[in-house]
């Protein structure tokens, strides 16, 4: 499993702390920092995550953390 993050994202909504949980909550995936995934509208407005190449999910810095690991177990 590969989760990528976008750069500007995790600056502008201030979610380093994201990261780093999914980090320790998921150590045996491939953690990917990219400038910039392209999915500008959705950045504007809230956190997200990108689940191998397609899935996006998102959410607030608090609740990010819960719906990945609630994705990736169903």
């Amino acid at each position: 499993m590969k989760i990528s993050y976008c750069c500007k994202n995790i600056k502008k909504h201030e979610a380093k702390a994201v990261v780093k949980s999914l980090k320790k909550s998921f150590p045996d995936a491939k953690h990917k920092m990219k400038s910039c995934l392209g999915e500008c509208k959705l950045c504007k407005h809230q956190c997200f995550v990108q689940l191998g190449k397609k899935n996006l999910i998102m959410g607030s810095r608090e609740g990010l953390t819960n719906t990945v690991k609630e994705v990736v177990h169903t």
